[in-house]
């Protein structure tokens, strides 16, 4: 190994040469680590993106199959709520020949205001008929004792 004897200029020469080269090579590493960087946040974006389609595509089928599900539940209760009047028809229907039958046991029976209409008058012609017929009894009956008395 040679020995140099090293001068002043020689060592600033030196250091200048290497804060150059430090500076370079700072440099370098900066650009590197902004390229990182740049690539890391791209791939965030990307995977980003991917994620929110993916979530986007997940959303979109649970509420096609929750709209799915819900028409199924209302075409159900539709059945069911369509069951139910049918079998308020059928007791309707039950009930109408119910009627139908009073009715007509009805049609023949005679209603009270009917009833009186018929009956008005009716004791006044009785108690007229027995009035003569008492006093024409009361007539006879004085009849009798008359001949009786004598």
């Amino acid at each position: 190994m040679i020995k140099k004897n090293i001068t002043i200029d020689n060592l600033a020469d030196l250091m200048q040469k290497g804060f150059a080269k430090a500076e370079k090579d700072t440099d370098k590493k900066i650009d590197n680590l902004a390229d990182l960087m740049q690539k890391g946040f791209a791939k965030a974006e990307k995977d980003t993106d991917k994620k929110i389609d993916n979530l986007a595509d997940l959303m979109q089928k649970g509420f096609a199959k929750a709209e799915k599900d819900t028409d199924k539940k209302v075409d159900d209760l539709a059945v069911m709520v369509q069951k139910g009047f049918n079998e308020v028809d059928k007791h309707f229907e039950q009930v109408d020949k119910r009627f139908n039958g009073i009715d007509k046991r009805l049609d023949g029976m005679v209603t009270k205001a009917e009833m009186n209409r018929r009956f008005d008058g009716l004791e006044d012609r009785v108690l007229a008929s027995h009035q003569k017929r008492i006093e024409r009894l009361e007539a006879e009956a004085k009849e009798l004792r008359q001949i009786l008395a004598t």
